[in-house]
């Protein structure tokens, strides 16, 4: 199964193991399901900003994977990874994780933007990161560097303040001016995808016709060539078409607003004495 579109939400075992499956479950109005997910699948973005080693802070857009739970279950951490600069692990509170993405910005964690500025492509920026191994989609062509914001007011006669998005979320630090080229003059863009900030599925629907609607909650499963697996419920009130007999006294059924896809040949079936009484609309 692959999640189609639903209200999703996960629990996460401890001790937390590669080996050691987590649980998840999809709901959209007519349906539940719940399954066994791998760790890595079952990941997390983060919903308010924070700092991670004094010169970044992560975006809400970017997945990550739950590392470790404490005693309490208050706290996560997480590992955090900024392509093309670092991987690091971070302490976060759970009440600020999430899985709805969506762009949190960098709240009052830095001063005010005061426009765009070219940074040089060799200048390194805080603990020696290499502004050239940024990664974006966009950038300037002139001139010829990294786009960046200018941040706070210009009192240091030296070096001024920066923030640059890359992907991952935004670096920040103090740059000698003399890397700052100006404003950028001529910029460039393209189709480019930051990594682990999902995947999107687009499926053509046949429209379902002849649906009954079922007055009770029904138990539904998944039926392959060899098992049959409880997966969840068919809500109070949903409707669903009937697709022909199954085995042992089960009944084929398409849910027309499934929370999930199922793969293969795999369809998913309800016992045939639950559903005698469903009945089409008037």
């Amino acid at each position: 199964m692959v999640v189609r579109e639903g209200h999703v939400t996960g629990w996460l075992r401890e001790p937390l193991r590669q080996d050691v499956l987590a649980f998840a479950e999809v709901e959209s109005p007519s349906m539940q399901v719940r399954a066994w997910v791998a760790p890595e699948d079952l990941a997390v973005v983060l919903r308010e900003p924070t700092v991670v080693l004094d010169s970044l802070i992560p975006d809400g857009v970017t997945d990550h994977r739950v590392i470790e739970l404490d005693a309490a279950h208050s706290d996560a951490t997480v590992e955090v990874v900024f392509a093309g600069l670092m991987t690091t692990a971070t302490h976060v509170p759970c009440d600020e994780l999430g899985l709805e993405r969506k762009d949190i910005g960098t709240g009052a964690l830095l001063p005010p933007s005061r426009g765009d500025v070219v940074v040089r492509h060799s200048a390194t920026i805080e603990k020696n990161m290499l502004i050239s191994r940024v990664t974006a989609g966009s950038g300037a062509r002139k001139p010829d560097g990294v786009l960046a914001e200018l941040r706070g007011d210009d009192i240091d006669h030296g070096a001024r303040l920066v923030s640059i998005r890359t992907c991952g979320g935004t670096l920040f630090g103090k740059l000698p001016k003399s890397d700052l080229l100006g404003a950028p003059t001529l910029g460039w863009g393209s189709s480019f995808q930051c990594p682990n900030t999902g995947e999107h599925f687009f499926v053509g629907q046949t429209p379902i016709d002849s649906v009954v609607t079922c007055k009770n909650a029904i138990p539904v499963f998944v039926q392959t060539a060899t098992l049959r697996d409880p997966v969840g419920t068919l809500t109070a009130g949903a409707s669903v078409r009937i697709d022909g007999p199954g085995e042992d006294g089960a009944v084929r059924i398409t849910v027309p607003d499934s929370p999930v896809m199922l793969l293969g040949t795999a369809h998913f079936v309800v016992n045939a004495a639950d559903v005698a009484s469903c009945a089409a609309p008037p």
